[in-house]
């Protein structure tokens, strides 16, 4: 059973370093310490099974484990070893790899090997058996999961923090950093990077400390990010607590997303890995330790929230509420405008505007809203602040171009704009395709402010405008205004001089 938060979408403005960084770390090592280490395991595993090794040594460690009460079949295991190691599929290689290393772990049974009480003298084959395992153990090594992997029989202070960045494999790796990356990044925008590392780092030690308790005397490394990474699941539920979030479950075939307060996702999440733990007992799964993180994770946020609060970013936390409550008095606010009921339509685009000044969206509603009353001061308001938007893409530019000649034929005769303000419309107007109100603007300056610096160029913008939508009569209009407003231009002359070169 999978229970994924999916409520917030990162904001690259404020990226998530931290967990980006430890995202970043984790694979670096993956890929470069450990995939080092992958060739000189296949060196290893080549000597060894094309050695006589395995026949003397593997029957014998088996034998010792079935007397443990583990079960690996006699007949079978000579079977394999019988077989060309090379001709053998790969789930058969993996079992005799993983044996190999099961048994050069095992401590005890290797210090009984090397004094020659595994494979005793009175062999015909302990001559060669001392030469090849001699070679064999020089191609050994100390792998970087046993080396910083946290063992607990061994328990070094160190491998408590360094077992976090190792993993078993990449299918490890990726399941671990995808958990990391859903819910991480929530947790760290709203704790601050600092204070979500040391709880990523205390999460992770409780985790591998409950894990330790359990298994005292264990001696197989545990390696992986999933105890802290689990105490991060458990603070997120936490620190959102009785909110609502969205998140996607599935249970076996079936799967839904479902929205709910974040904090029963703890009791699910930790119920879901005591089963784990109880149906699958013989799966190298750490579910102890997922459920020390979890616990730890959901105790740090109870603590935060009692004595840390001013740490918390509520905003952060309370935006998906906000959304949703924005969300519905928007479409409240549509309805009441496709009923034609534009008082109330006209007072919920202003609040929202009011709340959100930066959402284009409810300022175009806005402004069709109060555009049923266009002598208003209201409107005027809005229309003053749409005509100051400076993006340039098609679609702005559109509603710009059209927003000014719903104005101008709303209210004919008035152009109530500052000058400074008409210029810059009339030259981007010009500039992105739309003469008619350029030369609308253009027309009304040159009747109230001639002298307004550069009209002369806005004018020669309008004639080029003009040509490109294949209009050579208004654009021939505009030079002949060119001319008439400004003889002196040096911009006359240019544009005299593409006249008679007929690149207009």
């Amino acid at each position: 059973m999978f229970i994924i938060p999916l409520e917030k979408a990162i904001d690259w403005k404020r990226p998530p370093l931290v967990t980006l960084l430890l995202i970043l770390g984790c694979a670096a090592i993956l890929f470069g310490v450990q995939n080092h280490e992958n060739r000189k395991y296949a060196a290893q595993f080549d000597f060894y099974f094309a050695s006589s090794l395995p026949h003397l040594e593997l029957p014998r460690y088996a034998t010792m484990l079935n007397d443990e009460e583990e079960d690996i079949d006699p007949e079978s295991l000579q079977a394999l070893l019988n077989t060309d190691y090379r001709q053998l599929d790969k789930p058969r290689q993996y079992f005799l790899q993983g044996l190999l290393l099961h048994m050069q772990n095992n401590a005890r049974f290797m210090a009984r090997l090397h004094d020659g009480k595994i494979v005793t003298a009175d062999n015909a084959e302990f001559g060669n058996w001392q030469v090849q395992r001699k070679r064999f153990d020089a191609l050994t090594f100390q792998p970087v999961n046993k080396m910083y992997g946290f063992t607990p029989a061994e328990h070094k202070p160190l491998t408590f923090l360094t077992h976090m960045f190792l993993h078993g494999d990449i299918g490890h790796l990726i399941g671990n950093m995808l958990f990391l990356f859903l819910v991480g990044f929530t947790v760290e925008m709203a704790l601050g990077s600092a204070l979500y590392l040391l709880c990523y780092v205390l999460t992770g030690l409780a985790a591998v400390g409950l894990f330790w308790a359990v298994n005292p005397t264990s001696e197989v490394p545990l390696v992986g990010a999933s105890g802290a990474i689990a105490g991060l699941m458990g603070l997120y539920a936490g620190i959102f607590g009785l909110r609502k979030i969205r998140f996607f479950y599935s249970l076996l075939f079936y799967f839904d997303y479902v929205r709910a307060p974040a904090l029963i996702m703890l009791p699910a999440w930790l119920a879901n890995e005591s089963y784990q733990m109880l149906t699958m007992p013989d799966s190298n799964v750490a579910f102890i330790a997922h459920i020390g993180g979890l616990l730890s994770g959901g105790l740090l946020a109870a603590l935060l929230q009692r004595f840390g609060s001013a740490n918390i970013d509520t905003a952060y936390l309370d935006a998906a509420k906000r959304d949703e409550d924005k969300q519905q008095r928007y479409r409240q606010a549509m309805q009441f405008l496709g009923a034609l009921n534009i008082p109330k339509a006209q007072k919920l685009f202003q609040e929202l505007h009011a709340e959100y000044p930066n959402d284009r969206d409810i300022l175009w509603q806005l402004y069709h809203a109060l555009k049923h009353d266009p002598s208003s001061a209201d409107f005027y308001r809005i229309l003053v602040e749409i005509l100051s938007l400076n993006d340039n893409d098609t679609q702005t530019l559109k509603q710009l171009n059209d927003a000014f000649g719903y104005y101008l034929k709303a209210q004919p005769g008035k152009m109530a704009l500052e000058p400074a303000r008409l210029h810059h419309l009339a030259i981007r107007f010009a500039k992105y395709g739309y003469p008619e109100n350029a030369e609308r603007i253009v027309l009304a300056l040159l009747r109230c402010n001639p002298e307004l610096a550069d009209l002369d160029k806005t004018l020669f913008a309008v004639a080029i405008a003009w040509r490109r939508r294949a209009n050579p009569t208004r654009c021939a209009e505009a030079v002949t205004l060119l001319q008439k407003y400004f003889p002196k231009s040096h911009v006359l002359i240019q544009a005299q001089l593409f006249a008679k070169a007929n690149e207009f």
